[in-house]
């Protein structure tokens, strides 16, 4: 099985072609662990809910039964795209993803589907040979992917809407630290590190003005469930442009040597002492007034 289309609104190749359990896991071991190779990944949901529906999940596996496709994105160079539109099997794609291209991998769609493939193959190893469906997203631009990805996960009641966009535009902040290196540090979630001089930004404050940027909005709330299905699908239209991370990244270059040239800029000696004078005389007050008291 080897179906291609081809996206030409947001730039991106879809093919769907089917392969064993086996095939598929050893495909997306090394992505599944780092949580589906995006920044924020939610992992095996583990509510009571979630549970059940895994385990009959993994009956069904078991069982035979056929899944929805699974949906990897591969970010891909031009050089790279050209030979995987002319390719014409999957065993041509697979040689492909075997020439060490599987670092290109992220798990789009199907995180507990695959943790339910784990768990089937575990108690089973028979269910290494059933056959699924999995569909690769291919696109050359960033942003064009990540567009693919917002559309698949729109409308999922376990991952909150502010979630899921974070996860999602953090593929934007590996790009933007890359065409930024040594101009911006920017700190991963995971890093318990605060601003030490300038140009030292936390990634869930660039995730935010990445938000306020693309809504073209000085503010949004995005507990406000109304503010956040606007702020998505506002998100949405604008991640459809291949010019909107370069627009941003340029605009956080011009904010950060604002930044540095605020950092260099000292006080005059007379209005220090003036500060300082102020300090003591607030200080006066306060202790003329506690006395009263």
């Amino acid at each position: 099985m080897f179906h291609k289309l081809i996206d030409e609104r947001v730039s991106c190749m879809s093919i769907l072609t089917e392969m064993t359990v086996g095939v598929y896991l050893d495909l997306v071991d090394r992505v599944y662990h780092a949580r589906g190779g995006l920044k924020g990944q939610r992992g095996p949901i583990k509510t009571k809910t979630a549970s059940i529906i895994r385990e009959r999940m993994v009956d069904d596996i078991r069982s035979g039964a056929v899944l929805p496709p699974v949906v990897l994105g591969i970010l891909s160079s031009a050089e790279d795209r050209l030979s995987l539109n002319q390719m014409v099997s999957s065993d041509q794609l697979m040689d492909y993803m075997s020439n060490g291209n599987q670092e290109k991998v992220s798990i789009i769609d199907g995180m507990q589907r695959t943790t339910a493939m784990l768990d089937a193959c575990n108690l089973d190893s028979k269910a290494r040979e059933r056959n699924i469906r999995v569909e690769f997203w291919i696109s050359e631009f960033l942003n064009s992917l990540v567009y693919r990805m917002l559309v698949l996960n729109t409308g999922q009641v376990p991952w909150e809407v502010g979630h899921q966009l974070e996860t999602v535009y953090g593929q934007f902040l590996r790009t933007i630290k890359d065409n930024l290196q040594g101009e911006v540090e920017i700190f991963e979630r995971d890093e318990q590190r605060r601003r030490a001089s300038n140009s030292q930004y936390q990634g869930r404050n660039i995730i935010e003005l990445l938000l306020l940027f693309s809504s073209r909005k000085s503010e949004l709330d995005l507990k406000d469930k109304i503010a956040e299905d606007f702020a998505r699908l506002d998100a949405i239209e604008s991640t459809a442009h291949k010019d909107f991370l370069g627009y941003f990244i340029e605009t956080l270059r011009m904010m950060s040597k604002l930044d540095k040239a605020f950092s260099t800029c000292e006080p005059a000696a007379d209005a220090l002492s003036r500060l300082q004078g102020h300090s003591v005389l607030v200080m006066r007050i306060r202790a003329r007034a506690g006395g009263r008291s």
